[in-house]
């Protein structure tokens, strides 16, 4: 697994040889807002195990919200390239516990219609949880799948949405029950971007 982020790294810059090299490429760059569907479920791990220790916590409030960043590189004929990063995650409890993730992916995409100003697009391809914290133990690898849609694809700031899945895990202490527990943080998402 620790293989992975100097992986992505690699990927990242073998697109930026292809694309330098390659004819009607267009880098694009989407920055965005993601809701996470399962951080409830990385917030009660942390209050269950801080309760298991003894503590009085109060979870009423909860942003399941992340900022996210996709670059990748599209073809003429719509097939891209890319990578990204987040939603971000944190959780800070004083000083008993902490928890901070931040999701990478590589994926392959590909927009239906290109070189309309409207076009809608899949994407597909893998994504790991840099994640550390008093209860994490691990990550590892899982899928990422996406379809979204992208408006003013021909004006210098475009704007679009996504929903999607992620199926990557991040291993937790779990003092409670004992032993660990898997959790995927993200298992699905929906995101608003804006592409410069």
């Amino acid at each position: 697994m620790k293989k992975f982020v100097p992986t992505v790294i690699h990927l990242f810059l073998i697109l930026l040889l292809i694309s330098s090299t390659a004819y009607a490429t267009d880098w694009r760059f989407p920055v965005g807002v993601s809701y996470v569907g399962n951080f409830n479920k990385v917030v009660d791990i942390h209050e269950d195990n801080l309760e298991a220790e003894g503590f009085e916590v109060d979870t009423t409030w909860q942003f399941p919200f992340g900022l996210t960043f996709q670059p990748y590189v599209e073809f003429d004929f719509g097939l891209g390239i890319g990578m990204g990063l987040g939603p971000m995650m944190i959780i800070v409890t004083s000083e008993e516990a902490d928890f901070f993730n931040l999701p990478i992916n590589v994926n392959a995409r590909y927009s239906f219609i290109p070189k309309n100003n409207i076009s809608p697009y899949v994407r597909a391809g893998a994504s790991y949880n840099i994640a550390s914290g008093d209860y994490v133990d691990s990550s590892k690898i899982g899928f990422l799948g996406a379809v979204g849609v992208e408006f003013s694809r021909k004006s210098a700031v475009g704007y679009g949405f996504e929903v999607g899945y992620d199926s990557s895990e991040i291993e937790f202490d779990d003092f409670k029950k004992g032993g660990t527990k898997d959790i995927k943080p993200i298992n699905w998402w929906a995101s608003i971007f804006v592409v410069f």
